[in-house]
């Protein structure tokens, strides 16, 4: 089937590749070896993160796995800055990665093994010899100007974990070509290829294959005219696109914040009669694209919900326009909520009930980050569930179990009990994760790294209010209430052993029982729970 999507523009279409997996030399060095090697570093209580590297010039780098027989997880912000070396091997087991950790080095050459999570912000920034790297299937994203100024780097390949790249990551950079592995779930934001050579060269950057429905990510300012019936606009993507004319297609459908800071002047020209418009923002948002009024705007935004109390009767303060729009259709009774999603997808900071008890029905392909915003809910069940980053917002203070498929059940403490801002931490582990199962790579919905990296620290480095970081002490308190969460919880097929939990505990049973002794009273089943194991 042939599509025509523009009328003389020049496009590229990303090129198809299988992502393959890359081995890492494990080195083990004492202390006096990696100080003669160049490494400055800090141990941690069970692992070592590296601070500063001034090692003389090197054709190959390669990270320690171990320092004194204990697990490098960490490399600081501008660690290997500067650094002289033209081949780096990075092995799975790091954990973080500082910002620009390798930023203004000679290396030409980076092979990175599985289980690294994150390319950070300006990790090669101004790595002006690099030229060949490769993303392991097991990265998620990639920051903000990560391959600034790499002026070599001509070609690049993405995995299907990628879910997220930041903006200006190849600014200045070589880049003419890019293959990915799926177009499934491939959402760059609009930036990502600005002020490169494929940028310059092309009128319009796909990030899907010839033939598949359209998925736009970067559109130059010039007049184009689309003539498939349907297409899908990336974040930023209409960065200036005030002439581009929508007049033949029927079905279009804008991720937030596609036009960048330029909604009001684009607007105007875009669109023609009979036209479809799916925007996944609130109903005002219709009016700050500025549609014309014959434009027929569906969005899946709303606050507002179907709402039916337990003798089956309609809340009448829910107008018949929210009603038409709404997502999700919510029968209650008391502090129960059962929740019936009549779309295929949940977008962002959409569910916000008062209900302690929510069951949410129905199959949903989408759920997007902070979609479940339901400040005063303690257990919440789903029947099935594919989610796009963390489902919870940071306002489910309450939230204490979380049931789905299968009964698969995990529990947290709620904030009473360890505060506010752990609290936070822990419901980032209710997020799609990648693992390796009996050879081979699977996606589930729950990351439970995030909290053996709580609680394997005295001190964790949260963010909260965007970019703003704090600090929090992990108490001995909040440590018995995790572990034993922890345990009680369904233990995966991807997660690694509980032992370091119930080893806890063993050694802290006095402790542990005075804890749950002091809040029996409004959470027994801490209590109950110890006994048991």
């Amino acid at each position: 089937m042939t599509f025509t999507f523009f009328k003389n523009p020049d496009i590229y279409f990303p090129e198809k590749y299988n992502c393959v997996s890359y081995s890492v030399p494990e080195i083990e060095l004492s202390s006096k070896q990696a100080v003669a090697c160049g490494y400055s570093f800090r141990k941690k209580d069970y692992s070592v993160k590296i601070t500063n590297y001034h090692g003389k010039s090197a054709k190959k780098l390669i990270i320690p796995y171990k320092i004194d027989g204990m697990t490098v997880d960490e490399i600081c912000d501008k660690a290997f800055e500067n650094a002289k070396f033209t081949k780096l091997y990075i092995h799975g087991k790091i954990k973080k990665i500082g910002k620009g950790a390798f930023s203004n080095s000679n290396v030409q050459t980076v092979v990175i093994a599985d289980g690294i999570k994150r390319i950070p912000e300006r990790m090669f920034r101004d790595c002006k010899n690099l030229a060949e790297i490769n993303i392991p299937p097991t990265v998620k994203s990639i920051g903000k100007s990560a391959f600034e100024d790499c002026a070599s780097l001509e070609f690049i390949a993405f995995p299907q974990s990628i879910r997220d790249i930041g903006d200006f990551v190849f600014l200045d950079s070589g880049l003419k070509r890019f293959a990915i592995e799926t177009d499934n779930n491939f959402i760059p934001d609009g930036k990502t290829f600005y002020g490169s050579p494929i940028a310059n060269e092309y009128d319009v950057i796909c990030t899907s294959f010839a033939g598949n429905p359209l998925k736009v990510a970067y559109v130059k300012c010039g007049s184009f005219k689309f003539n498939e019936k349907y297409i899908t606009f990336l974040p930023n993507s209409l960065i200036c696109a005030s002439k581009i004319n929508l007049e033949s297609c029927s079905r279009i459908h804008f991720y937030r914040n596609a036009f960048d800071d330029h909604r009001s002047y684009c607007g105007m020209r875009m669109f023609d009669k009979n036209q479809f418009v799916i925007l996944p923002e609130g109903y005002g948002a219709k009016y700050g694209y500025y549609f014309p009024d014959y434009v027929t705007v569906k969005n899946y935004f709303y606050t507002n919900y179907f709402c039916i109390d337990e003798n089956g009767n309609w809340n009448e303060d829910v107008n018949s326009k929210s009603r038409k729009l709404s997502p999700y259709i919510v029968r209650t009774n008391g502090d129960k909520a059962d929740v019936e999603v009549i779309t295929s997808y949940l977008p962002s900071w959409t569910l916000k009930l008062p209900h302690r008890h929510i069951k949410i029905g129905a199959f949903i392909e989408n759920v997007e980050k902070y979609a479940i915003d339901c400040c005063n809910a303690e257990t919440v069940y789903i029947d099935y569930i594919h989610a796009e980053g963390e489902i919870f917002s940071p306002y489910c203070h309450n939230l204490h179990k979380v049931t789905w498929k299968n009964d698969n059940c995990k529990y947290i403490p709620p904030s009473s009990l360890i505060g506010y801002f752990l609290h936070n931490e822990l419901l980032k582990a209710f997020a799609p994760v990648s693992a390796q199962v009996n050879g081979r790579y699977k996606r589930y919905f729950f990351n439970r790294e995030i909290i053996d990296d709580i609680f394997t620290s005295k001190f964790y480095e949260c963010k909260y209010y965007y970019y703003h970081t704090r600090r929090i002490r992990i108490s001995n308190k909040a440590k018995v209430l995790i572990a034993i969460d922890v345990l009680r919880s369904t233990q995966l097929s991807h997660e690694k052993s509980t032992e370091i939990y119930s080893n806890f505990l063993m050694n802290h049973q006095k402790y542990a029982h005075d804890v749950c002794e002091l809040i029996k009273d409004k959470y027994p089943d801490y209590a109950e729970t110890l006994k048991v194991l």
